[in-house]
């Protein structure tokens, strides 16, 4: 259609170059704003989101066999009483020393509901975990212009007060529409320091902060 109307404004006699060109960059704005505000929408679809190609709402058993998911079990205090299994892997990539996945124990599907990217620090490094951390909170702000980001301060972790009563974490989180959430956290526990970065669905939410 833009292309019809700018051979019409060529081919008439009474119209100057000036304005031709003038149009064209009205064109070439309009252009980028729509591929923009396309990229924008993308990127505030949890789906679309991906740690090592894996993203959430696609079935683990796409990534893994049923035995590596319960050869690899990890479930922490807070998942014991629930419906979740956590399955997590290590030498998936150059980026994370190991991603976790979370899905319903009996969901044949082994939908993801959770997933996780860890860089693990082997004592307490408090200044190079925040550091890293603003880093990846600048780039996560980049891609989810949209949503509402929290920056939750220092928050003790109680599911892990019988493992280290003085555990705590600083997370930061990005909450879709739908109420899942993406978050960037530095954790202590036992003099040791993980940076997580992470996506979860509601219903995987609640039974993390109960």
């Amino acid at each position: 259609l833009l292309l019809m109307i700018l051979m019409r404004m060529v081919n008439g006699t009474s119209l100057k170059i000036s304005k031709i060109i003038k149009f064209m960059k009205i064109v070439i704005i309009l252009i980028t704003f729509i591929f923009s505000f396309q990229s924008w929408t993308k990127a505030d679809d949890i789906g679309d989101f991906e740690i090592e190609e894996i993203s959430i709402g696609a079935s683990a058993l796409n990534f893994f066999s049923l035995n590596e998911l319960k050869s690899n079990l990890s479930i922490p205090p807070n998942l014991e009483n629930s419906e979740y299994d956590q399955s997590c892997f290590g030498n998936m990539g150059n980026t994370y020393d190991r991603i976790c996945i979370g899905y319903k124990r009996k969901d044949k599907k082994k939908t993801i509901d959770f997933i996780q990217g860890q860089i693990i620090y082997k004592k307490e490094v408090h200044n190079i975990c925040r550091k890293k951390q603003k880093e990846i909170d600048k780039e996560l702000s980049q891609l989810f212009v949209n949503l509402e980001r929290v920056d939750w301060g220092k928050l003790m972790l109680t599911a892990l007060k019988d493992l280290d009563p003085d555990a705590y974490y600083h997370p930061i989180t990005y909450e879709f529409d739908d109420k899942s959430r993406a978050q960037v956290g530095c954790y202590f526990i036992n003099n040791h320091t993980r940076l997580k970065v992470g996506v979860y669905t509601p219903e995987y939410g609640l039974i993390i902060r109960n």
